[in-house]
């Protein structure tokens, strides 16, 4: 359990204060309290924080010393095969049926127009040479998304440790993202405990949660200022049986969804300039 407590000063955000509890496996109940955790590491204890930066969670003394840490923020918007070599075929098949084999070589960034790729189709005989830059032009962007965050999953899975998934429906199926949860939630693909934090403007994956606690709400005020609510923690959510999506598009809890008021006026703005439109052309 992490508790931080983060203010604000002249634009910028800082930690001024954190606290990591644990609590025993053994001890663990339905019920708990704060009382029954015992306090790990405390961001006012010296030894702690020498090396911290006041923008940096304690979290960093934890993930630098075990673990893999693996982050997509600055992919979002750039779909472009991450990996290097030859991915399972039965990784690629669930991007893509038809692709038989794929193969990457020198694809680092630097590299990228030398960087070329191997692919051989089920319906044809032969393996093509494609530049890596046009193989947009040939697969699906959900394949290349497929490729990109393929080798960080495997290494997260693989070792322990976050992998930071931003805005994790682009270019994807529902059920290859279940898929994706789903080797987060099974101990035989998660052997060491490794976390997914993502986010996603699709709050239909929110009904996949069974939980409610691990579920955070981007919405706004009345002042259009932004706020990150748990979904837990909102006196809004009193049943269990209403899907979370239902919540969120319904604007139950407030700011978690446009305002009718706003989509009317967009609506009729557009019927305004197709009337306009047809004026001109007439």
């Amino acid at each position: 359990m992490l508790e931080s407590e983060i203010i604000k000063d002249n634009g910028s955000y800082f930690y001024k204060d954190e606290i990591l509890y644990k609590l025993p496996l053994s001890k663990f109940a339905r019920n708990i309290n704060k009382n029954s955790f015992k306090i790990v590491m405390n961001r006012k204890d010296e030894a702690t924080n020498v090396f911290l930066k006041s923008d940096e969670s304690i979290i960093k003394c934890i993930s630098s010393q075990k673990g893999t840490f693996v982050c997509n923020l600055g992919a979002v918007n750039f779909n472009y095969p991450g990996c290097e070599g030859e991915p399972p075929s039965q990784i690629i098949k669930i991007f893509d049926s038809g692709i038989k084999s794929l193969k990457i070589e020198n694809s680092e960034f630097c590299e990228i127009k030398k960087a070329k790729a191997l692919i051989q189709f089920e319906r044809e005989s032969g393996v093509s040479e494609k530049s890596l830059i046009t193989l947009e032009n040939i697969v699906s962007s959900g394949t290349i998304k497929g490729l990109t965050i393929f080798p960080g999953l495997m290494s997260v899975l693989s070792s322990g440790g976050l992998i930071v998934l931003d805005e994790i429906e682009n270019h994807l199926n529902k059920k290859l993202i279940t898929f994706i949860l789903d080797l987060f939630t099974d101990k035989r693909t998660n052997p060491k405990g490794a976390c997914l934090i993502f986010s996603t403007h699709y709050p239909e994956l929110l009904d996949y949660f069974t939980r409610k606690d691990n579920i955070y709400v981007s919405r706004k005020d009345d002042d259009e200022y932004l706020h990150l609510l748990r979904f837990s923690d909102s006196d809004k959510v009193k049943r269990n049986d209403i899907l979370k999506s239902k919540i969120l598009l319904l604007n139950v809890i407030n700011g978690t969804a446009p305002k009718f008021s706003l989509l009317t006026e967009a609506k009729n703005k557009v019927i305004e300039l197709l009337n306009l439109e047809d004026q001109s052309v007439g």
